[in-house]
């Protein structure tokens, strides 16, 4: 049995709308140190992690370790009856076939109580491999958001090229022959940080990575 309590709430919902149309059901992972949502494509081709500490909520009880599997679109829908400013109570338990979510005004005023119905997810692995990746990329997720949409306008496709230069976004299309964003790490304490191998250059459909963000 678990009970969760997030006071920015807008944080969960935010998470969940951002992915709903990527991924059609995930994993919620609740132990004794942390929250997670796990999901995966139908293709296999992209991933998502959500990690939360249990110190980024106001109160964290976890008994046991506990899986729970959600239809990422009921989630989205149920998660529309909080305000942004609501804090989100999250209850589950391994042997129940609901999930309850309660949404509290910040005044107190008012309360939504619903059950959610939980899927059966066992014998789905919804973690995300633990490869020894050629280049990681650290920067801001609005700066993502604002290349990738952008690019979107022109094609449906981005290649990701990363060299000692930084890390270059890129595509083309029918009324524009080239149009490149480059990233450079610029010093320690710079929004993005990139660590190489060796140079790495691929193409990524923009509805997987995610420019809805």
């Amino acid at each position: 049995m678990f009970e969760i309590k997030l006071v920015q709430g807008w944080l969960l919902k935010r998470a969940v709308e951002a992915i709903k149309d990527l991924v059609t059901y995930a994993e919620l992972m609740c132990s004794s140190t942390d929250f997670s949502l796990n999901a995966v494509d139908s293709n296999y081709s992209a991933f998502v992690s959500l990690l939360l500490g249990s110190n980024s909520f106001e109160d964290y009880n976890c008994e046991k370790s506990v899986c729970l599997g959600v239809n990422m679109n009921n989630l989205s829908r149920v998660l529309k009856f909080a305000g942004n400013d609501d804090i989100v109570i999250v209850e589950g338990d391994d042997d129940m076939d609901d999930m309850c979510l309660v949404f509290q005004s910040p005044g107190g005023d008012k309360t939504t109580s619903i059950n959610m119905h939980l899927m059966d997810i066992h014998g789905h692995s919804y973690a995300i491999p633990d490869y020894d990746y050629d280049v990681v990329i650290r920067m801001s997720s609005s700066v993502f958001a604002s290349i990738c949409r952008n690019l979107a306008e022109i094609n449906d496709t981005v290649l990701i090229s990363v060299t000692k230069e930084g890390a270059m976004f890129s595509t083309s299309g029918e009324t524009v022959k080239d149009a490149k964003v480059l990233c450079r790490q610029n010093g320690e304490e710079d929004t993005t940080t990139i660590k190489m191998k060796t140079q790495v250059s691929m193409a990524f459909s923009l509805s997987c990575v995610g420019f809805k963000f």
